[in-house]
């Protein structure tokens, strides 16, 4: 009996000297909420959501193990096959076997959880290229070549509407030849701003490859012509075209094959024009194939100067008649002077006759003598006689 009551008092003290020692203490950890069969509700087309991510684990443990407990010592889910329509889903705690020895009386705060539902949705989106920086003087920036041109987003409604655009940053700064790389989606707002998505968006691709063209501009002169013929009394004098150089760029083997660009006669028709004829030409049309336009606007001005022709006076509009040969152009006698000479030949030839006596009176079977004044090649006058 004293044997008995020795063993019992010693019980007894070793119990007191192990509380006092090392006392059953109350301890907590915080532990990541973990969800498990989630596709309860994906194959649903429903996306889910917790009012919290994590759990206060409780637990009692003795004073000098403590030390040796951790939220890594702690596995706390949630089974969405417990899910209801209420929402609430209790939490479960499992120790890990190392230390299911050392604690008891594990709980959890809070011991249930609401899970939100959403429906879900996929949505495609053009990837847009925003540019960093800009490129060097007396270069202009080709299309980008990217490596897929757009990307399918899954994930809640509430989520996809907050994403207005996705794109990609490309730093361009002081480029004079072509830049390339690997480039992450980002995602903006409505207002153009990036924007972080939540962890429940699943993209079909997070990464873009791209290379962006970097062209050297060039000046190009620019002629142009007319068909048709203006109004009778008019003279074209040419076209004039405003501006008369046109900025373009492309591949450099392109640039060194063209100085000008010509606008086809075609495309100015001065038919019947008394004035200046003006058109507004879009010269895009004419720009050789491979190169693009570097100007804001490719409409060009266009004038043709149409002019009156100068007035001719009367005595040129005239053409001057012949005059018959002369004797004045001959530097002969004329052919007045002849006839002068000739009458008064006749004069003196009948003078005679008055004078002559009865007895010389010439014989009238002899003819008179008759003369006639002919006009010669050389311009003087010749008299023809028997």
């Amino acid at each position: 009996m004293l044997k008995l009551t020795s063993l019992l008092l010693a019980f007894i003290i070793w119990i007191a000297v192990v509380n006092i020692s090392n006392p059953e203490i109350s301890d907590y950890v915080t532990v990541e909420l973990e969800v498990r069969n989630p596709e309860e509700l994906i194959r649903a087309d429903q996306m889910y959501s917790l009012d919290t991510r994590t759990v206060r684990v409780s637990f009692n443990v003795r004073a000098r193990y403590s030390n040796l407990i951790s939220a890594s010592d702690f596995t706390a889910y949630v089974d969405l096959k417990d899910y209801s329509v209420t929402g609430a889903v209790p939490v479960y705690i499992e120790p890990s076997s190392e230390i299911s020895s050392m604690i008891s009386d594990i709980r959890s705060n809070p011991m249930v959880v609401h899970v939100s539902t959403e429906d879900m949705q996929e949505k495609r989106f053009d990837i847009n290229v925003n540019t960093i920086g800009t490129q060097a003087e007396g270069y202009a920036l080709g299309d980008i070549s990217l490596s897929q041109d757009y990307i399918y987003v899954n994930g809640p409604v509430s989520e996809i509407g907050m994403v207005s655009s996705v794109g990609i940053e490309v730093d361009i700064s002081e480029a004079t030849s072509d830049v390339s790389g690997t480039a992450q989606i980002v995602f903006y707002d409505a207002n153009g701003h990036a924007i972080d998505i939540d962890e429940r968006m699943e993209l079909s691709l997070s990464e873009i490859n791209y290379v962006q063209p970097i062209y050297r501009i060039k000046s190009l002169s620019i002629s142009a012509g007319a068909v048709g013929e203006p109004a009778e009394g008019y003279i074209y004098d040419g076209v004039e075209v405003s501006p008369s150089f046109v900025s373009v760029y492309g591949p450099e083997e392109l640039l060194d094959m063209y100085s000008s660009i010509e606008i086809p006669d075609s495309a100015i028709d001065i038919s019947g024009a008394t004035r200046n004829v003006t058109l507004s030409i879009d010269i895009a049309p004419y720009i050789p194939e491979g190169l693009i336009l570097s100007e804001a606007s490719s409409q060009i001005s266009a004038i043709a100067r149409i002019r009156r022709a100068p007035e001719t006076s009367a005595a040129e509009e005239t053409e001057p008649e012949t005059a018959a040969p002369s004797s004045e152009a001959a530097g002969g006698p004329g052919l007045a002077e002849t006839e002068t000479a000739h009458e008064s030949s006749a004069h003196g030839s009948q003078t005679e006759r008055e004078t002559v006596a009865p007895s010389e009176t010439v014989p009238a079977s002899e003819p008179e003598t008759q003369t006639e004044t002919l006009p010669h090649e050389s311009g003087a006058a010749v008299t023809e006689g028997p």
